[in-house]
């Protein structure tokens, strides 16, 4: 039996929040983006069975849309933490991680070093949201 591969940018746009929908639109006018899939909605897929999770509509949408290039930071294949088996790990920065907590509604965990948690976030929307405003800005010269 083949299985089917669902596309989740053909997913219902009412129910994907503009601020995805932002951060895209934003990600290409900057030229801050590869206009090309980082993953494929079956690597998506296939990350979600081996996990026993389904990730939030948004970070597929946003993952098989484009690549964003933002500095030092770097979204990678959806992984289980070393330690933290509730946390599936999605992006880095510098030396945090930023991962889902599939015991918490999937709220987004920053990870501080190896194990002390910094700031948290209700969804990877408002996480996409800040991390996209903090990255946009212009740089400090004082």
């Amino acid at each position: 039996m083949r299985r089917q591969i669902i596309d989740p940018r053909n997913a219902l746009m009412q129910h994907v929040p503009m601020s995805v929908e932002q951060v895209i639109s934003e990600l290409r006018q900057s030229g801050r983006c590869i206009d090309k899939p980082l993953f494929s909605a079956g690597d998506l897929q296939t990350a979600e069975q081996g996990l026993g999770i389904e990730l939030p509509l948004s970070y597929k949408i946003l993952l098989t849309t484009l690549e964003p290039e933002m500095t030092n930071f770097y979204f990678q294949p959806p992984a289980r933490h070393d330690s933290f088996q509730n946390l599936i790990v999605f992006a880095t920065w510098d030396e945090d991680q930023f991962a889902f907590d599939t015991e918490r509604k999937m709220r987004v965990i920053t990870l501080l070093g190896t194990s002390m948690r910094g700031r948290e976030w209700e969804d990877f929307d408002g996480w996409l949201a800040h991390t996209w405003s903090m990255s946009n800005r212009p740089a400090s010269t004082e």
